[in-house]
This record gives C-alpha cells, structure tokens and sequence, in this order.
C-alpha cells in the first residue's frame, strides 16, 4: 500500500471515499472502461490547464520521484508562492 496521497488520490476521496479505498488498495482503475469516469478524468486535465493560465507566475513541481518532489516542495514551501503538483508527505 502507498504512503503517500497523490492530487488524484485526493480528488477521488473528495468525490467517493470508498474509490479512494480501493485506489489505496492497489484495485484496478474502470477509467479506461467506463466513459463517464474518462469524461472525469479529461475535466480534471481542463481545470489543470486553467488554474496554470489563472495562476500564471505560479511554480510547477516537475520532479516525478517521490522523495525529490517532497524535497523541492519543501524548499519551495518556504516563500509565499502558488505551487503545482506540490508534494505533501505524512509522517
């Protein structure tokens, strides 16, 4: 099971906790199966581009490797600045 909680992780909590759960459980995603869910996921992508045009001066976390997000979030945390794809870890 994962340890950390991705921004897709999140929304579908905020949407169905119990997607969340199965997500956390290693399940297989329906998005590839299921139209509507697809529709979702490409909603998600729209709102991404529109924040980063909404939010333009804001900065994009590009590193794909957990620690080294959590590591440059963290740095950037610091200064009062709009952050992208930010990597929040629980202890």
């Amino acid at each position: 099971m994962q340890k950390y909680l991705s921004k897709t992780d999140f929304s579908r909590w905020m949407t169905c906790p119990a997607a969340a759960y199965y997500g956390w459980s290693g399940r297989e995603s329906k998005n590839e199966s299921d139209a509507f869910l697809r529709y979702l996921a490409e909603e998600g992508q729209t709102v991404g581009r529109m924040a980063r045009q909404l939010f333009a001066n804001a900065e994009f976390i590009e590193e794909k490797g957990l620690e080294a997000a959590y590591r440059t979030t963290r740095a950037r945390i610091q200064d009062d600045c709009t952050l992208f794809e930010a990597c929040v870890i629980e202890p």
